[in-house]
């Protein structure tokens, strides 16, 4: 009987168990914005051509092995008047549409822009992207979390603009 109890309050303590996130740490330097498990950097950047489309790369630190290995990279683009996440396709008439797909590596994302007409797509000038790094688990962490809405996520973690 006295193993059925201590069985039964083991139990008790392994299922009312639950991991938290840990506490959220200072913005780190470099003008990286965030905290330990999220960091948050806006760059402006120009496209290069590549024939039919235009790409651009962004060199961004805290694309570390762990987040490349398990965590998770979040790309907005600025898009009047808010910010919207890529992959993006935005269609301007019946027969042209643009495509942004990011693609992360270790210290970096290139952005693939081409558009949908198989011509030489135009280039967008300067263009402002925020890249959002996620460590391991923080988005099961936080499943109500829309990662697809910059203004969410800017909330959730307290990233300052």
């Amino acid at each position: 009987m006295k193993n059925l109890i201590f069985a039964a309050l083991l139990a008790a303590l392994f299922i009312s168990c639950k991991k938290e996130a840990g506490p959220q740490g200072p913005s780190g330097a470099n003008g990286t914005n965030g905290n330990a498990n999220v960091k948050s950097n806006q760059y402006t950047v120009s496209w290069t051509q590549s024939f039919p489309g235009y790409y651009c790369t962004i060199y961004d630190p805290n694309i570390t092995q762990a987040i490349v290995d398990s965590g998770a990279v979040e790309v907005y683009m600025q898009n009047s008047p808010g910010w919207n996440a890529l992959p993006l396709t935005i269609t301007y008439t019946a027969t042209i549409t643009s495509v942004y797909t990011p693609v992360h590596y270790l210290g970096q994302i290139i952005i693939w822009k081409f558009d949908t007409d198989d011509t030489q797509t135009s280039d967008d000038g300067p263009t402002t992207f925020k890249v959002v790094c996620i460590a391991s688990g923080i988005q099961q962490i936080h499943p109500n979390v829309n990662w697809n809405k910059y203004e969410d996520v800017r909330t959730t973690f307290n990233l300052s603009d």
